[in-house]
């Protein structure tokens, strides 16, 4: 088995801004960062273990990757295994997002993960 440790993005309850909630919905409307997010919620996961999940070349599931962490949908952990090695591995953030739409704009109530 292996353990988790390392926390480097901020957290944030909710997002109320216009743009970043336009930016996540493109994120979220690839089909290999959905399945990288769902993959997640399991628990940690490397890039190596993502991409066999995924029907896309590791070099996508690095740039789907890097799109989930700027949004902060995932983090960057170091999960270590038996033996004393290590690894960089991701998890979810956030359970899901609340969508509301208003006159104006669209705001993205995050459920964090726990």
């Amino acid at each position: 088995m292996s353990s988790e440790t390392t926390r480097h993005s901020q957290q944030t309850e909710t997002d109320h801004v216009t743009h970043d909630a336009e930016t996540q919905l493109e994120v979220l409307g690839n089909q290999c960062s959905r399945t990288i997010l769902l993959a997640v919620q399991e628990g940690p996961k490397t890039a190596k273990e993502l991409t066999d999940r995924t029907d896309c070349s590791s070099a996508t599931v690095y740039r789907r990757i890097n799109d989930l962490l700027e949004n902060d949908l995932v983090e960057e952990c170091i999960r270590f295994e038996r033996g004393g090695s290590h690894t960089t591995a991701y998890r979810a953030l956030v359970e899901g997002l609340d969508i509301r739409f208003g006159p104006d704009d669209i705001r993205l109530e995050r459920v964090e993960s726990e």
